[in-house]
């Protein structure tokens, strides 16, 4: 409040001077508002694009696990189909299941 005292002196005295003063202040006052605005876009801006680097690292790193999980389920594959040929070379030449009640052979009169 000491502030406003002396402005009011000076204003009672001096009011050219007072106004002058006034305003600068205003001046000093609307810039350090500016210049807060600013650094607080510019600390957002950091955050953001802080937080865009750690999303994009996280997607390379999901496409390297996945490419490896891949490489993994190929190999895999790979093994399986083999010893499932393997499996069906080795097997040896069978002649067809009977079915119960059914017979291969041709039983009854022959037909013409």
């Amino acid at each position: 409040m000491i502030w406003f005292e002396r402005f009011r002196q000076l204003l009672a005295t001096d009011t050219g001077r007072a106004f002058r003063l006034l305003i600068a202040e205003l001046v000093v006052v609307v810039l350090g508002i500016l210049i807060a605005f600013r650094v607080e876009e510019w600390r957002d801006y950091r955050i953001d694009r802080e937080e865009a680097r750690a999303s994009m690292e996280a997607i390379v790193e999901d496409l390297v696990l996945g490419d490896e999980e891949l490489a993994l389920w190929h190999e895999v594959l790979v093994t399986r189909t083999a010893t499932f040929g393997s499996t069906l070379t080795n097997l040896p030449a069978s002649r067809p299941r009977e079915r119960p009640g059914h017979s291969t052979h041709m039983s009854g009169p022959a037909h013409p």
